[in-house]
């Protein structure tokens, strides 16, 4: 459940618009009196037209590639920061990259608009960025991972280290027995919900616990229902992670395990899955510390954990979870947690060959990726408005935060296109752009 950490872009950029042309400056002069003995005629006064240019896109866009981050400058195409692999807040106002150098590690924090190193800070050797706050005032360092992110490293024992990032107040290292990674911070920045996998060793299932950063101590995610529960452990694959809009809720789907039993069917005495559920959506609130499991009924969870998505309203109040294996999107309630609706769009016959990707736009749209097109849907009656092909798989999509360009990354490429006629606007090489992290305004 650790290894996609908020995480979470490609690059791309290229410059469209353009302007009417200047107009010209020929002199005036004053006008000349004339007298005549007709009716007075009326005089048309014709002034040259004013030029109008229009706005070059600001647009930020952030894409993930197989060497790290690269950020790119829309308007100017111009590169305005590569890193390793790097932590965000969520605002993506700062960076979190770490430089190994033996036994201890330099902590740089860079400003996520314009990469320019804001602080410096030395942390004990061998660990990476893996969380930070939503406030931006602590950053959490554990262990790396091995090569495969649904696979994490087997260890007997785990240390995490909690710093701030202007380096005001002393790294902070906590000794763990067992086998931990940091998931994400509780909104009073005083505790750090953990994934602990299970066995240490030789790990192939998880649960989500707290860790009081005062004592040390870790203990069980409450219940919504602020009542005792047992604690529930999670097998199969985290597929992707969105925060609500007021950063209070943390919602991640998780798909490909039939045998999971929620701590409510533990509280009801059950030993054994009904095996009627292959997905569900991890509700943590960051503030009030509960967890809750949003189940999403057949067919989701089944086919490939790479054809499903998930995407998060603009007001934060629709949950939309995407299978393009089998067509279907739901729609949850965020604040009843309950599913609305599910609808079928169709099923994408290569969906295993792609990671799909949902974007919500400003106009209510919702945008899915497909192996070779993007379905435009409503997102109120989740009927397919448009079909717009696209010249390559798509790995990556992203929403301009005006809605009026949609970005889509390949595996060579970024594009621009326009969301209503599909018509590329622009495109620029990125060479292993694996997927977009991050569109913003500069």
């Amino acid at each position: 459940m650790s290894s996609s950490r908020w995480a979470g872009l490609l690059a791309a950029v290229a410059l469209v618009g353009g302007g009417c042309a200047p107009a010209s400056s020929g002199a005036r002069t004053a006008p000349t009196s004339v007298a005549v003995r007709t009716a007075p005629t009326a005089v048309v006064v014709r002034t040259a037209p004013t030029a109008v240019v229009a706005p070059v896109p600001s647009d930020l866009v952030v894409v993930q590639t197989g060497q790290g981050l690269a950020a790119f400058d829309w308007a100017t195409r111009r590169t305005v920061y590569q890193t390793s692999n790097a932590v965000p807040t969520s605002d993506w106002s700062q960076l979190v990259v770490s430089d190994q150098n033996g036994g201890r590690a330099t902590l740089n924090v860079l400003d996520g608009h314009t990469g320019v190193q804001k602080h410096t800070i030395q942390v004990p050797g061998g660990l990476v960025p893996a969380a930070f706050s939503t406030d931006g005032r602590r950053v959490a360092l554990a262990p790396a991972d091995g090569d495969n992110p649904w696979q994490p490293t087997g260890r007997e024992h785990t240390q995490v280290v909690v710093a701030d990032p202007t380096g005001a107040v002393e790294p902070r290292t906590y000794d763990l027995r067992g086998n931990y990674a940091p998931d994400a911070f509780a909104s009073d920045d005083q505790h750090l919900f953990v994934l602990e996998y299970q066995p240490p060793a030789s790990p192939d299932r998880y649960r989500v616990r707290s860790l009081d950063l005062k004592t040390g101590a870790v203990s069980g995610v409450g219940s919504r229902s602020k009542t005792a529960v047992p604690e529930e452990t999670m097998r199969g694959t985290r597929r992707a992670s969105v925060l609500s809009p007021d950063r209070h809720v943390l919602f991640t789907l998780y798909t490909n395990q039939p045998e999971h039993l929620h701590s409510r069917d533990l509280a009801a005495g059950l030993t054994q899955s009904s095996g009627d559920v292959y997905a569900f959506v991890h509700v943590l609130n960051l503030t009030e510390g509960w967890a809750y499991c949003l189940d999403l009924p057949q067919p989701f969870g089944q086919g490939p954990a790479s054809a499903h998505a998930l995407a998060l309203s603009a007001d934060g109040q629709r949950l939309y979870v995407t299978d393009r294996s089998s067509g279907k999107i739901a729609v949850a309630d965020t604040n009843l947690l309950t599913i609305r609706t599910v609808a079928d769009v169709g099923a994408d016959a290569a969906a295993n060959t792609f990671s799909a990707a949902t974007g919500v736009g400003l106009s209510g749209s919702l945008f899915l990726t497909s192996a070779s097109e993007l379905l435009v849907v409503d997102a109120g009656t989740l009927k397919v408005q448009r079909r717009l092909p696209l010249p390559a798989t798509p790995t990556g999509l992203g929403v301009s935060p005006d809605g009026r360009r949609l970005f889509i990354s390949t595996a060579d490429r970024v594009l621009a296109i326009d969301p209503v006629s599909g018509v590329e606007l622009a495109g620029l090489e990125a060479a292993g752009a694996q997927r977009i992290e991050h569109v913003g305004t500069l």
